[in-house]
């Protein structure tokens, strides 16, 4: 397999920070791609008036087609090996699917204009996926097992504020624009700036010093080979159960927006805002949660937010008032967080290096299948079940689709959470021993949130890797 001067077989320290600054970089780019075109989707579905069952689509289509191509990447980067050039590719598609976007606001709208655009978003959504397992497999070979859970969080801190910005920026765009019958002119702004954005973190990437990826046969096993070890596979059955945790939130998830916005009559910039806000609760919480799993464990985390997730959609039955909807939601993305930090940082410890790719590919297939087959399940109750009438002025059966929702992501919890372990020696956690505090506030950052407790001390690394092959690697003679 021959590799280019890029290429370097065991990273330095100063390579190591090269390519881990270009990542960072190149985020920052991402993050105005995401608060400006990513977040946008669904406010143009509303824009055109999308009929309800058009969010389901817009959920479940990508998310069911994008895993498709990790496993393609999958099995592109064990004949090629070639993980940088993977990523490069597809960012570059996703960048040109921004294009026939920017022209939609300006055609009246109607199946055509639905058709494009769900095709584009479609085609952006699986190059992601494409990228998503060479990325993190490169990633990972760069950043130490201990201090996994910090450092994504710190890769993820300022761009979640760029995003914020840029999510923002777009809401107030809007809402402006709403005096002047001007929202098409809006995202058109909106798509061409998230289109730039990611053709530059193209050349950034172009610029990383990618370490020379190595696998063995033994590191090749089929999507269903993965899952017919599940009954005896650690990594397998946590994967099962994120999937249908994901399945449960999105019963409801793609139906957020008409709710509030065609059922609570709340505008698309208000919508706008909740996300935005989420995407600040993101970032005052995700270096909590980095530490708190990089010293507690990352399963514990994944409990503890779980179970704190499925009190969310409770929360929402209780009122209608938007502020109060606002503050429901920045937990919730709090929530999420933690637990979306956590499920990546799992993979990393349970995968070896070269299976890592391959696993985060089939996590994310089967996240996909959770995220399509919920927002499937979530658009028949839509309109299977009676009005709800115990919500004064609402009129759709949401509330009772919420309700289920929240149901299954508990039950969820109960049934599988047990059947998959802890994969790192970590610090027991004690409640009198930990708590979050504010110490101290900047103005590029916003609050400071850091975990005081013992560190523990480093676990073994041969205990480390043996926990991980002996329980947490899908058998390819299984």
């Amino acid at each position: 397999m021959s590799h280019t001067n890029n290429d370097v077989d065991v990273p330095s320290a100063s390579l190591r920070a090269q390519s881990l600054d270009a990542a960072y970089r190149q985020a920052l780019f991402w993050a105005v791609m995401f608060g400006g075109g990513e977040t946008s989707f669904t406010l143009f579905a509303t824009f055109i008036q999308a009929e309800p069952f058009m969010f389901g689509l817009l959920a479940g289509i990508p998310s069911l087609l994008g895993p498709s191509a990790q496993a393609a990447a999958a099995w592109m980067l064990d004949r090629t090996g070639r993980r940088k050039s993977l990523v490069l590719k597809a960012v570059l598609v996703q960048a040109l699917c921004f294009l026939p976007m920017a022209a939609l606001p300006f055609l009246a709208p109607g199946p055509l204009v639905m058709a494009i655009f769900l095709f584009s978003i479609t085609i952006y959504f699986a190059c992601a996926h494409l990228a998503h397992p060479p990325w993190y497999s490169m990633i990972g070979d760069l950043v130490p097992d201990s201090e996994r859970g910090n450092y994504f969080a710190k890769l993820s801190r300022m761009p979640s504020l760029v995003a914020l910005v840029t999510q923002l920026s777009l809401g107030g765009a809007l809402y402006l624009a709403s005096f002047h019958q001007a929202g098409a002119w809006v995202f058109l702004g909106a798509f061409a700036a998230a289109g730039v954005s990611r053709l530059i973190s193209y050349f950034i990437v172009r610029g990383m010093r990618e370490p020379v990826y190595r696998s063995t046969p033994a590191d090749s096993f089929t999507f269903w080979q993965f899952i017919r070890r599940t009954p005896e596979s650690n990594f397998a059955r946590f994967s099962i159960y994120a999937g249908l945790f994901y399945f449960g939130a999105n019963v409801a998830g793609p139906y957020f927006v008409p709710y509030v916005t065609y059922d609570l009559g709340y505008k698309i910039y208000d919508w706008q805002l909740l996300t935005a806000s989420s995407t600040l609760a993101s970032i005052l919480t995700m270096l909590a949660w980095g530490r708190f799993s990089d010293r507690f464990g990352t399963k514990r985390t994944i409990i503890i937010t779980s179970f704190l997730i499925c009190v969310i959609p409770v929360l929402w039955l209780l009122t209608t008032r938007f502020w109060l909807l606002l503050a429901i939601n920045m937990m919730g993305a709090s929530f999420w967080t933690g637990f979306s930090i956590c499920c990546y940082n799992y993979i990393l410890e349970a995968a070896s290096p070269g299976k890592r790719a391959r696993c985060v590919a089939y996590f994310n297939i089967i996240i996909g299948m959770g995220v399509f087959l919920g927002s499937v399940a979530g658009e028949r109750l839509y309109h299977w079940l009676p009005e709800a009438t115990f919500i004064p002025g609402v009129h759709s059966s949401f509330p009772y689709v919420l309700a289920i929702s929240g149901g299954v992501r508990l039950l969820m919890c109960l049934i599988f959470l047990p059947m998959f372990r802890e994969l790192r020696t970590v610090q027991d956690f004690s409640l009198s021993k930990w708590f979050v505090t504010i110490t101290q506030m900047r103005s590029m950052y916003g609050l400071r949130l850091s975990v005081f407790v013992e560190r523990p001390p480093e676990p073994e690394e041969t205990e480390q890797k043996k926990s991980a092959e002996a329980d947490g690697q899908p058998d390819p003679k299984a």
